[in-house]
């Protein structure tokens, strides 16, 4: 896969593993899903700059959490490269991903015939 969607709870008292699991493959069946501790969900929600907060509670496990609706692009190697609002489509989402993609595999590709240029010139001395 070109990429892989990851679902991120900020509900760890309600969402386990499995629950985060079901919900992910409501929308597709490649979606990670993923929950932690308390403490956990609250380091990975300051690292990506989400908001979330507890509303009113009528008892332990009926409340609902205001939070802010964010998709973020992420590069193999973990790096930030884009975010998507609420407001955009997928398709929308797809495409600015794709020129990235793409952007990516020609710069793959010219590496790896420099490389061997390179190793061509190398052998000639």
């Amino acid at each position: 896969a070109v990429a892989t969607p990851v679902f991120i709870s900020i509900d760890p008292k309600r969402d386990t593993v499995e629950l985060v699991d079901d919900y992910c493959k409501e929308f597709h069946p490649r979606i990670a899903g993923l929950t932690g501790t308390p403490e956990q969900v609250k380091k990975v929600s300051r690292a990506y700059r989400v908001y979330y907060n507890e509303g009113i509670k009528t008892d332990d496990m009926d409340y609902l959490i205001d939070h802010s609706i964010i998709h973020y692009f992420v590069g193999k190697n973990g790096k930030f490269i884009d975010f998507f609002g609420k407001n955009m489509t997928a398709k929308e989402m797809a495409e600015k991903m794709k020129v990235v993609i793409l952007q990516d595999r020609e710069k793959a590709k010219q590496r790896k015939e420099r490389r061997g240029v390179e190793s061509a010139d190398e052998e000639e001395d």
